[in-house]
């Protein structure tokens, strides 16, 4: 029996770029609230960038910044992990040093240590405000994970110089670093054992290869039809894309609603 299920948002949940969500995804969330069932957010998105999702829906909690920050729906706190204070200073001082553009997440919000083109096309497209400009090695507040917004492989040198981080390759278009340890499976269990429910009652939908570690712990992972080929040779379903009502197809198909 399913009791939870968790979703990714961009590719999964809204449309990229469009940031819309299907008619069918909306219809399906109320039934499977109907039910009883538990319906959560994973995402590499700070709570104050998920407006696109809110306005349609409120969901029973939120894995954020890669599960390094969970909340249940009343914004209690679950769970906290930031970059240790070390790593996110030689992090800030490689940035600085190399000239390379790049935003910090924290948990009040996101900030750039300096805008550029690429920067500015690449939030654009996720639907959220250009973040304010903050030399990065000004600031104290703890940093959940950075995106790098680079064309080369300069961040090669980053991962030989500088251990404990993950990087991650984001539809080409920015490199997604976080602890080592970290990853939307970390605050799924956290948010599990809150909850009391056991993985193998759960089931997770993703598109991307940050959703890898989610669907190989949840009892069930559904790729979508627009998702990564990494992704889909994990998953335990691969169903339609996200325009083609992918999520409602799936949740039907395994007869969960």
């Amino acid at each position: 029996m399913i009791k939870a299920i968790f979703f990714d948002v961009d590719g999964t949940l809204l449309t990229l770029g469009k940031h819309i969500m299907p008619e069918s995804t909306l219809n399906s969330l109320k039934k499977l609230r109907e039910k009883g069932i538990k319906l959560f957010v994973a995402s590499a998105r700070h709570f104050s960038m998920l407006k696109h999702v809110t306005d349609y829906f409120e969901f029973d909690g939120y894995i954020l910044l890669n599960g390094q920050y969970c909340i249940d729906r009343e914004g209690a706190v679950i769970y906290d992990k930031p970059i240790d204070e070390k790593t996110a200073y030689n992090l800030k001082k490689f940035l600085d040093t190399k000239k390379i553009q790049a935003s910090f997440i924290t948990k009040t919000g996101n900030y750039v240590n300096e805008l550029s083109e690429r920067l500015i096309e690449t939030v654009e497209e996720m639907g959220i405000d250009i973040p304010p400009e903050i030399d990065p090695l000004s600031d104290d507040e703890a940093i959940y994970q950075l995106m790098m917004y680079i064309d080369d492989d300069s961040w090669l040198d980053l991962k030989k110089n500088i251990t404990g981080l993950s990087f991650t390759n984001r539809y080409d278009k920015y490199i997604e670093i976080l602890p080592e340890d970290a990853g939307k499976a970390k605050g799924i269990l956290k948010t599990l054992k809150f909850h009391n429910i056991n993985t193998k009652h759960t089931m997770a939908f993703g598109d991307s290869d940050n959703d890898i570690d989610m669907l190989n712990l949840a009892g069930y992972g559904i790729s979508m039809g627009n998702g990564s080929d990494n992704l889909k040779k994990i998953s335990d379903y691969v169903t339609d894309s996200i325009d083609e009502d992918g999520i409602y197809k799936a949740l039907k198909k395994l007869e969960v609603i």
